[in-house]
């Protein structure tokens, strides 16, 4: 994932940077949903933030992980389908990325 900071906006672009991650399977669900949706990554691996972006790339929603699980409220975001990104305290991605569908 190659991120940009540009005006105080993070922007992910999901179709590159994959040879920087880190890899182990995250799951997230229910999916699709309309308002949480658990992520839950492998005991043992840690990841130190999830961002919710959009199809433009442009992060939606972003939080700090605690553990190796999380609830995400997307209920305040349009219908839709958003990525869901986990990343370090670098910003290198770890895990593969998931895509989630809000209705």
């Amino acid at each position: 994932v190659s991120m940009m900071k540009t005006r105080k906006e993070l922007l992910l672009d999901p179709t590159s940077g994959t040879n920087q991650s880190v890899n182990y399977h995250v799951i997230c669900n229910p999916n699709p949903t309309s308002d949480i949706v658990n992520i839950t990554i492998p005991k043992g691996q840690s990841a130190k933030f999830v961002h919710l972006s959009d199809q433009t790339g442009r992060i939606v929603h972003s939080e700090t992980l605690y553990g190796n699980t999380s609830q995400l409220n997307i209920a305040h975001l349009g219908t839709g389908i958003y990525f869901v990104v986990l990343t370090d305290h670098n910003g290198v991605r770890i895990g593969d990325m998931k895509k989630v569908v809000k209705i």
